[in-house]
């Protein structure tokens, strides 16, 4: 069920991935080792080597197993991203459209090149996209509220689409709240956004881009790939 869901709307909600007792001791491995940026941090699971193994618990094992059987999948964007009282921010409708590089390298397809913090974004070809799969680990209660991810089911399935195409933004959308310690599991290509928040409570999410197993991939300069099991 899990992996149609995921393909037919662009998203699925598994609730219940992690304790609170695990919630604790992820916040505390976020919180004890400082990094620069307090809202949004770029590489995390390389600056915080301590939280793969709380993690990758068995739950997350069974549910990465149901989308990735051959278990052989790889991180290649972690970021932790917090919205709170004091910094609230609204995210306009987008899709996720690149991939980071540590070199430049002259690859069919790939265009838009651009470089950024010692990193390459790039858009690739849209094989390479269709086959992320994006999961949102959430530390609270994300609820329309405070912010909840908006998305437009279904709307990945029609590749890279610009964002002034005439009647995109006409379909119905889901506001996906979701509890703390569940994962939003989403495709990159579905349209997504979010709006400030309005309860003064936290929203905080870390991201985490997979990529399954897929020997071709191997042999790009991935700027971060850290293998989940």
């Amino acid at each position: 069920m899990i992996p149609e869901t995921l393909q037919d709307k662009g998203y699925y909600i598994a609730g219940n991935i992690y304790s609170a007792a695990e919630l604790d001791e992820i916040t505390t491995i976020l919180t004890t080792q400082p990094v620069n940026h307090v809202f949004a941090i770029r590489n995390l699971l390389p600056q915080h080597p301590g939280l793969l193994p709380v993690l990758t618990n068995d739950k997350l094992r069974d549910l990465l197993n149901t989308i990735t059987p051959s278990g052989n999948a790889a991180v290649i964007r972690s970021l932790y991203f917090d919205k709170p009282p004091r910094s609230n921010w609204f995210v306009a409708w987008h899709q996720d459209i690149t991939i980071n590089l540590q070199q430049k390298q002259d690859i069919p397809g790939f265009i838009n090149w651009g470089h950024k913090d010692g990193y390459y974004s790039v858009q690739p070809t849209q094989d390479i996209l269709d086959s992320i799969i994006t999961l949102r680990i959430h530390l609270d209660d994300t609820t329309a509220e405070n912010g909840a991810l908006k998305v437009i089911p279904g709307s990945h399935s029609n590749g890279i689409v610009r964002t002034d195409s005439p009647g995109l933004f006409d379909a119905d959308t889901d506001i996906c709240e979701v509890p703390a310690g569940s994962i939003m599991l989403m495709k990159p290509l579905l349209f997504h956004s979010s709006s400030r928040a309005n309860n003064r409570k936290n929203r905080r999410v870390i991201h985490l881009e997979v990529l399954p197993g897929i020997d071709q991939l191997s042999t790009l300069p991935w700027s971060e790939h850290t293998q989940l099991f």
